[in-house]
């Protein structure tokens, strides 16, 4: 493919002009104290250094290269802001979408009611072992101990979940019917 540069420049936009119109000191005063931290401000500091420095043509031809390399830098810079926002984004929207998948589909085939009792049992572990560290933490950290009675009724919540899990099915539906009953 042959160099073309008129079909890149076409594709760039269009660059920031000054008309002769304008004087110099509608420019806002070279302030060294504040860094230019845009693309655009840092164009803007780079014409006002051309505009208001007088120096020699070797000075001139260093500070150019300077320019030259400090602007691409700047947007190199930029665009790595732009690219580092495009990729988090885009793995916020990969995880989002992985979590609902992994919350809806169920590997398998279809589940029995022994496999389904299974999974009510190790949940059931889980829940007891938990419980069970917990406790074992509590008695082990006594400075971070809520209050008694806090504790109190979250053991025979967890006792209950339990006691309750362990139940027939047919069982379960007649214990929450008669909590339904009762009022």
């Amino acid at each position: 493919m042959p160099y073309n540069p008129n079909i890149i420049l076409a594709k760039l936009p269009s660059p920031l002009t000054v008309s002769d119109s304008e004087s110099d000191s509608e420019w806002p005063a070279l302030d060294l104290a504040a860094t230019p931290k845009k693309v655009h401000e840092v164009a803007q500091f780079t014409e006002i250094i051309q505009n208001e420095i007088e120096v020699d043509s070797d000075t001139e031809l260093i500070l150019n290269k300077f320019i030259k390399g400090a602007m691409a830098r700047v947007q190199s810079g930029a665009q790595a802001e732009a690219d580092l926002e495009r990729t988090q984004r885009a793995e916020a929207e990969r995880a989002a979408r992985a979590k609902a998948t992994r919350r809806t589909v169920q590997k398998g085939g279809i589940v029995t009611v022994e496999r389904a009792k299974e999974r009510i049992r190790l949940r059931t572990n889980r829940e007891q072992e938990s419980w069970e560290k917990k406790e074992y933490t509590r008695r082990q950290c006594p400075k971070r101990e809520k209050s008694k009675v806090v504790r109190f009724h979250r053991a025979i919540a967890a006792y209950a979940r339990l006691r309750i899990s362990a139940m027939d099915p047919v069982d379960q539906l007649h214990y929450q019917l008669s909590d339904v009953e009762d009022d």
